[in-house]
């Protein structure tokens, strides 16, 4: 057991030392920014025969909305816009997720692409095509729809598949994406200016229970994160990380690090984890 620790304990400090020294030898942007890509190359290839005209609009708050007008044969066919330009929601990283979003004169989304984003979970791990997969679900949906990532189905809503291990940043970024739309359409007359009715909050004090660990890790307030080294060895392939630190083949299938985390400010997941796991018996 402590020869596995060591070993475990030995990997990550060569991690943290890594990246320590990646950060004090490379540019910032060079670790966890990918490569950003202009709107116009964007654009090109979804409208490589139409006309892009830069245009602003002023918004109710008097906030101004810059956008692109898509005409083809003099027909306007879509409107297209920067997130960042609009609407900027801090994603994980601290930094918004920037991406180029069109829609079409009746209200609908037609193209969603990441223009740049510095989320380190989508630069290791988790593949490019995991999050171009996300951006193609907006297509066809109205935007007077409700959109949501993950969870349930409802009646009233749309549910989009999340990316599992970046739940975080594809949240963010449909808030970024639904939240510029709704501004710029309203702006342009697309959408009704309605005030959005907010039902107020209430707290259920007749919910007072606790649950057991197998309640928790079943109905999922507790999760667990589990990796062998494989699974870290292929997160850093093909970056200057990889090869830092090697094990046997045979070693390959045993575990890195086993973590169960949950959020303990929920009442009945703290009271369960916090007061019944102290209590004695």
């Amino acid at each position: 057991m402590g020869f596995g620790l060591n070993i475990r304990f030995k990997k990550l400090r060569n991690l943290v030392l890594f990246l320590a020294c990646a950060a004090a030898s490379w540019p910032a942007v060079a670790l966890f920014v990918s490569a950003p890509k202009t709107p116009e190359s964007v654009l090109v290839n979804w409208y490589p025969d139409a006309l892009w005209q830069r245009q602003s609009i002023s918004a109710k708050d008097g906030q101004a909305l810059a956008y692109w007008a898509i005409t083809e044969r003099e027909t306007l066919i879509a409107y297209a816009f920067e997130t960042n330009a609009i609407h900027r929601v801090p994603a994980y990283s601290g930094e918004p997720v920037n991406s180029l979003v069109a829609i079409s004169p009746e209200g609908t989304f037609l193209h969603v692409a990441v223009l740049e984003h510095h989320e380190p979970i989508l630069l290791v791990g988790i593949p490019e095509t995991k999050l171009i997969d996300f951006t193609h679900q907006y297509q066809g949906i109205a935007l007077h729809q409700r959109i949501k990532v993950g969870g349930n189905s409802a009646v009233d809503q749309v549910q989009l598949d999340g990316i599992s291990g970046a739940t975080v940043t594809v949240m963010v970024m449909n808030l970024g994406i639904t939240r510029s739309a709704t501004q710029l359409a309203r702006a342009l007359g697309i959408i009704e200016d309605r005030q959005a009715i907010v039902l107020p909050a209430t707290v259920r004090h007749d919910i007072n229970s606790t649950l057991t660990w197998a309640e928790l890790t079943g109905e999922g307030s507790v999760r667990r994160l589990h990796l062998s080294r494989r699974d870290v060895d292929e997160a850093f392939a093909g970056t200057a990380g990889a090869g830092m630190d090697t094990v046997p083949a045979e070693q390959l299938d045993q575990t890195f690090t086993d973590i169960f985390y949950a959020l303990a400010d929920v009442p009945v997941v703290g009271r369960s984890l916090l007061v019944t796991a102290s209590t004695p018996g």
